[in-house]
Parts: C-alpha cells; structure tokens; sequence
C-alpha cells in the first residue's frame, strides 16, 4: 500500500482539484463504471461529433466499483489522510545502493551454486561408481 500512497500524493500535488473518484478513474480504470449515455450507442460518423461529446462528457459520468465504495475502504482511507507532495520530493521506496548490493550478492551465490553445483553432480557419480564396485565385489 506504501505505492498507493505515493501515487495518492503525487496526484494529489499534480491535480490540486482532484477527488478520490478522479484519481480511480487514472490509477485503476476497471474500479470505475462509468455511465453510458445514449450518445455514446450511435456510431461515430465524424471527428467533430467526437471532439463535441469530449467536451460535453467532463466531468466523466459513472461511480466507483462496489469494491470502492464499501464502506471503510482502506484507499479511501488512504486518501484522505494522504498528503499533496510531488514525486520528487517523495522519500524513496527502494534504497538503489542497497538494491545493487542485493544483486551482486545473488550473483555471487548463483555462480558458486553452479560450481558447488557441477562439482557434486561429478562427485555424486564418483560415488555412485564406487558404490558399485564395492557392491559387485562383495556379491
């Protein structure tokens, strides 16, 4: 939820104006219904039509998903208690010199796990033959 607050607030700081059913439409598209007017049932026959109905169409028609509008919605929650701050401005989710040290330490461990790993596919056969001979003299 940390991503959603951060986006919250950097929506917030650029569109001052802007609700929680405003930031839905841009972050999450599918928890927005939106309302289709007779209008919008007629085929498209010209641009001017179109630029005509996207001018007359704001603010958009529609509501929140049910999931949205339950009541004690936490992204509501979230965004009511969210600050307007820009992105750039934002404290970090991710620390890069930590992230690049994660890799270079997963490197490391992936190359002496494909050495470690080679190395006991010969010794296990190495046994594995000896283990036979050993069974085969014996019987």
């Amino acid at each position: 939820m940390a991503l959603v607050l951060l986006d919250m607030s950097a929506f917030k700081a650029a569109n001052p104006d802007a609700t929680f059913e405003d930031f839905i439409r841009w972050h999450s598209p599918g928890d927005w219904e939106a309302d289709d007017g007779p209008e919008s049932s007629g085929s498209a026959s010209s641009d001017s039509l179109e630029k005509n109905k996207s001018k007359d169409s704001w603010p958009p028609r529609g509501k929140l998903s049910k999931r949205m509008s339950e009541h004690g919605n936490l992204w509501r929650k979230i965004w009511n208690s969210s600050p307007a701050l820009p992105a750039s401005e934002q404290k970090p989710l991710l620390d890069p010199n930590r992230e690049g040290e994660k890799v270079s330490i997963l490197k490391e461990f992936l190359i002496l796990f494909f050495y470690c790993e080679t190395d006991c596919y010969f010794v296990i056969l190495y046994k594995l033959r000896t283990m036979r001979e050993v069974v085969n003299i014996q019987l």
